[in-house]
């Protein structure tokens, strides 16, 4: 359920702790927060700053003072967010030593315009190695009044000697019941579409509350599917385009072509799952009659071991290999059509 006063969804462990810090006046100088992408690791860290600068006294969030309004707009002069930057177009680099030797001349001075500093970083498995040094040695000891809150999808590209400086905060992926109940109820949303992006959140509702903002994060994920499909019965000449326009687009914006790459994965998964009977976990609800059709021309074996190729792939680019030919060699693994049944 969502708390009355955080209105986080489904992560009543992480919010009670963090009352009970603010309550019994035993805040951390630093947090961590872990978890996977889009469950409110953010909305949790906004929650907490408006919860240590909130004027209500109560030593909760009451999200309509000014100052809990301001940190919402993050406009704020006391909360400063730190994230990757963006450099060469839209590639992503890391968080950089620059950014640390702003917090070090921050955390000297008073509170601005609230009671604490809130020094959140976004993505925190990015920092540079030098800015990680830097940035521990201010959190081992940081003046009064300031607090800095670490958000990370994978906690183990996180320094060892930073982790044992943070106070680690779980989130974790919630039931898809929660996210429809959210969606039907609180946000009126039709019940067709409501299941299908409850079904699509995979736990994640901070995607479905974006998928519901943006309708273009369904069309563009439609079109990744239809893609795919073209591609299983296309030319060499044609699949060998598509990971030219992939690797480029990976080059411009990796978030991106992962989500495309993600999308491809979901499909193949769904044909498995197909394949061994269990059509009620099928992701792509709205793709099930197709994905049924799709999934009589090709074995188990055969789905399952382009599944896998389509992990291992992502697992290269993460490393930085060649997209181009990361992807060539992806789709020259794609099976042929047999008509297994």
């Amino acid at each position: 359920m969502i708390n009355n006063t955080w209105e986080i969804l489904g992560q009543d462990g992480a919010v009670k702790r963090l009352t009970l810090d603010l309550i019994h006046n035993r805040i951390a100088h630093a947090y961590l927060i872990v978890g996977p992408p889009n469950v409110g690791k953010y909305t949790l860290a906004t929650r907490l700053a408006q919860a240590l600068n909130c004027t209500s006294n109560d030593r909760i969030p009451c999200l309509s003072c000014t100052q809990c309004t301001r940190i919402s707009k993050e406009i704020h002069a006391d909360i400063s967010i730190y994230h990757v930057s963006q450099t060469n177009g839209s590639r992503q680099t890391e968080i950089g030593i620059g950014d640390v030797r702003q917090v070090e001349r921050k955390v000297v001075l008073k509170p601005y315009e609230g009671s604490n500093r809130v020094l959140i970083f976004r993505g925190a498995e990015h920092l540079s190695e030098e800015a990680s040094n830097a940035l521990l040695k201010v959190i081992e000891g940081p003046p009064p009044q300031n607090v800095f809150i670490l958000l990370t999808d994978n906690i183990q590209l996180i320094p060892a000697t930073i982790l044992s400086r943070c106070r680690r905060i779980d989130l974790h992926a919630i039931g898809e019941d929660l996210i429809l109940d959210h969606l039907l109820n609180n946000m009126q949303i039709p019940e067709t579409e409501a299941r299908l992006i409850a079904r699509l959140a995979q736990g994640r509702l901070g995607w479905a509350l974006q998928a519901v903002a943006n309708p273009e994060l369904i069309r563009v994920r439609n079109e990744d599917l239809n893609q795919m499909i073209r591609i299983m019965t296309s030319s060499l000449e044609i699949r060998f385009e598509v990971a030219s326009q992939i690797s480029r687009l990976f080059y411009h914006n990796r978030s991106e072509a992962g989500n495309t790459l993600n999308t491809w994965k979901s499909l193949w998964r769904d044909m498995l799952i197909i394949k061994y009977g269990n059509e009620t976990d099928v992701e792509n609800l709205d793709y099930l009659d197709t994905f049924r059709n799709q999934s009589l021309n090709y074995s188990r074996t055969q789905i399952a071991h382009y599944l896998k190729d389509i992990i291992k792939a992502e697992g290269e680019l993460e490393s930085n290999v060649n997209a181009r030919t990361c992807l060539e060699a992806l789709f020259l693994n794609l099976p042929s059509p047999s008509n297994q049944g």
